[in-house]
Formats: structure tokens, sequence, C-alpha cells
């Protein structure tokens, strides 16, 4: 098989470049290519959007890395659903508390059908508390709890709860299939494009130098920040000399 001739294998990039090198460089090119303003033809300035694009992409992906797998969003639904579940039981509470209050035995009537156990289940959390959820929402709409619940002006809660409990169910994939995010492209194939956006920035700025003599000294400025890269270890700093020894 012959050699495949593209910018992947014929052109090399100094050293071993980590993804952060790569956005050094990059901003590097970018300030030194936009500062010969309207002078660079047009395949250069291609090129140099191409690496913009690139760049941001890369750097997007850095600042923002790829969460790992969790219950998270699930686990925060499971709260939202006990938290109203409480609203309601605190609802009713306050009419039972009225005492002589008319609506006082309806409402200790409900909390015994709706939350005979009281709210210890509210705690559970994620598909335990989906089904403990579903089990108690099942008597919201039975008609003498509904008909109560309307006459006690506790519609808005029954709905909260409903709300709550049925997106539990999605975040769970219990009641629906559960979309799934796009996975995000791996930081390494960003930084494999913008590694191929310099190498091709390379070749146009060769391209130009060698078709234009004039060209060489802005197409030095342009490749100069790959000259300049420097990929020696960091020097360990000098051992302090000890202090001198006190006077006797």
């Amino acid at each position: 098989m012959g050699k495949t001739w593209d910018t992947q294998s014929v052109i090399e990039l100094p050293g071993q470049l980590s993804a952060a090198d790569l956005l050094t460089i990059g901003k590097q090119l970018i300030t030194v290519a936009r500062g010969e303003g309207k002078s660079l033809p047009r395949r250069i300035v291609k090129a140099v959007d191409r690496i913009e694009a690139a760049h941001y992409s890369l750097g997007t992906a850095r600042l923002e890395p790829v969460p790992a797998p969790s219950t998270r969003p699930a686990y925060v639904a499971s709260l939202e659903v006990g938290r109203r579940w409480s609203a309601l039981h605190d609802f009713l509470g306050g009419f039972v508390k009225l005492g002589d209050d008319k609506r006082s035995p309806v409402a200790a009537r409900l909390l015994d059908a709706l939350l005979p156990s009281g709210l210890s289940w509210s705690r559970r959390k994620n598909k335990r508390m989906w089904g403990e959820s579903e089990s108690h929402a099942a008597r919201l709409g039975q008609k003498q709890n509904a008909a109560d619940l309307e006459a006690l002006g506790a519609m808005p809660f029954v709905a909260a709860i409903e709300e709550a409990h049925r997106a539990l169910g999605v975040e769970l994939g219990v009641t629906a299939r559960r979309a799934e995010p796009p996975a995000p492209a791996p930081v390494l194939d960003q930084a494999g494009e913008l590694r191929g956006a310099m190498k091709s920035y390379i070749i146009q700025v060769v391209a130009h130098v060698d078709d234009d003599s004039a060209a060489a000294e802005p197409g030095a400025r342009l490749l100069r920040p790959f000259e300049q890269w420097e990929d020696a270890p960091e020097k360990k700093a000098a051992p302090s000399e000890p202090p001198p020894a006190p006077a006797k």
C-alpha cells in the first residue's frame, strides 16, 4: 500500500503536545495572524478560522468536563416529591389544629386516608420513593377524598404532588423512556481537530511563502509560535544555602 499524503502525516508539530499546550499555541497563532490585518490571503484566513473554531471546542471541553454517570437528578426529584407531600400534610394538619372548626374532622379523615403512617416513607429515595408516592397518590383521586380536598382548597397541593411524582417517574424511566443526553465528543477528538487545523495552517503559510518570496517575513512571523515553543521540563529551584551557624 502506498503512503498516504495528507496534513496529518506530512506535518509534525513540536514535541508531545498536551491539550493545554495546544490551547496555548493555538491562541498565539490566532493572535499573531489577526495582528497581520487584511494582508493575509484568503486561504490563510480560512486556516486561522478553522484553528479558532477548534480552539474554542477544545477549550469548552476542558472547562466543562464530561460528568460521571450519576443518579443525582433522580435524587433531587425524589426529594421534591417528599417536600410536596410534606406540604400537603402540613396544610391538612393546620386544619386539624383548629379543633372546633368544621373543617377539622374533614382534614383529620383525609390525613388518616392519605397518610395513615405519616411521612416516614417520604425520606426514601429514587425508585422506592416513587413506589410509595404512587401508592399514596392513587388515594388522592378517590371520589370522597378528591371532593374533600377540593372543599378544603387543597387542590394546588394535589397538583404539585402529581407534577413532582410524574417528573420522578420520567427521570427514573419508570413511566417513560428517559432520553439520554448526547455524549459530548471526547477531549482527545477535539485535541486532534486542533492539531489538524494547525497542520493545515502550516501548509497554507508555507505555500503562500513559496508562491510569493516577499511573504517570507510575514510567513516567519505567522509560524514563530511553533519555533518559540519550549517543551523542556521545568527547572527545579536550587537548594538554598543553610543559614550561618550562630556565633559562639
